[in-house]
């Protein structure tokens, strides 16, 4: 009666032929058949919503496997993976293969899904936040997907390539900052502080000239020193700090 728009059933069938019912994966293609050949927009356009519901529908999967199992000693894997071996053949399949092999016929609508696919990882879009697990599972699937022509992975290796190069330079440079070891840290990256120029009797006024000086001690008749050097930078002074020779009092 019109109630309910047939574009609006798509993702829920896209995501429906990944279920483990092979009758409900049979009637479900056929479904998305049907509309591929009436509607050859319809797929192509609700493509990724389908691809986010069959990842809804694989977890709900795994937790509903990991309740019916008995032994107590197993822990569930609650990991969903973006590929299925067949039991017969032995042979791998991408979770939404008959959604590719629906969009495999039009050069332009199979290019422009597997670019959606792939904005997911790229850091600079609007998927930024996507789960590890959700690109864990379009990971699976781009590597699993029925290929027939070699222009089809060469595209989406070409993609990838473009991506690295505009956000792996960022994502580099976020590593470094953020995984700095001890050595570093201690370096000329620490800003002075005026109590540690003032014990090692250094001018706190300078600000153009590197300074050296000492931080004397006595620890157990032991004369310590710790050196402690200035160097002026273009951003303030930075500092670094390290224990000098030491000799016993007499």
């Amino acid at each position: 009666q019109g109630l309910v728009y047939p574009i609006e059933c798509v993702p829920y069938l896209i995501a429906m032929t990944t279920d483990v019912d092979k009758k409900i994966q049979a009637k479900s293609l056929s479904h998305l058949t049907t509309l591929q050949k009436a509607h050859p927009g319809f797929v192509q356009s609700k493509s990724i919503a389908g691809v986010n519901v069959s990842f809804v529908l694989q977890k709900v999967i795994k937790r509903s496997q990991a309740m019916q199992q008995t032994d107590p000693t197993v822990k569930p894997d609650l990991t969903v993976r973006g590929y299925v071996e067949q039991s017969g053949s032995g042979d791998i399949l991408s979770m939404n293969h008959h959604l590719y092999a629906l969009l495999r016929t039009n050069r332009s609508y199979r290019r422009a899904f597997s670019q959606q696919l792939l904005k997911m990882f790229d850091d600079s879009s609007l998927h930024q936040n996507t789960s590890l697990a959700y690109m864990l599972y379009i990971t699976d699937n781009l590597a699993y997907f029925p290929y027939q022509l070699m222009d089809e992975p060469l595209y989406i290796i070409h993609q990838v390539d473009l991506i690295i190069s505009v956000t792996g330079v960022n994502l580099l440079q976020s590593f470094k900052e953020n995984l700095l070891n001890y050595e570093q840290k201690t370096d000329v990256q620490r800003k002075p502080s005026n109590s540690s120029i003032l014990m090692a009797e250094l001018d706190i006024t300078e600000r153009r000239t590197p300074q050296d000086g000492r931080v004397r001690a006595r620890i157990r008749d032991r004369d310590i020193a710790v050196g402690v050097s200035i160097m002026p930078r273009c951003h303030g002074a930075g500092a670094r700090r390290g224990r000098a020779p030491t000799r016993p009092r007499s």
